[in-house]
């Protein structure tokens, strides 16, 4: 599992990557999840990846723009300090 941040001027995406663990792959096809409204957080969608994951699919999970603009503006803050 990876958490992916995209911290830009005016918009900030963030989310969560997996990716299989089959050894004898060195590239996997992505699943790139949007939620739906009523299913706000990227933990909404854990049963839909593990199926994904087994069948040798990287799935991303993309966060609401709430807390992706909260990731992006944390992401940028550690930007800043080095």
């Amino acid at each position: 599992t990876h958490e992916i941040v995209f911290a830009g001027d005016q918009v900030g995406l963030s989310g969560q990557l997996d990716v299989p663990e089959n050894k004898n792959r060195s590239t996997h096809p992505l699943l790139f999840v949007i939620h739906h409204a009523a299913v706000p957080t990227r933990e909404g969608y854990t049963s839909f990846a593990g199926v994904a994951l087994e069948c040798n699919y990287a799935v991303f999970r993309l966060d609401s723009a709430e807390v992706a603009a909260a990731a992006a503006g944390r992401a940028a803050a550690r930007f800043k300090m080095r």
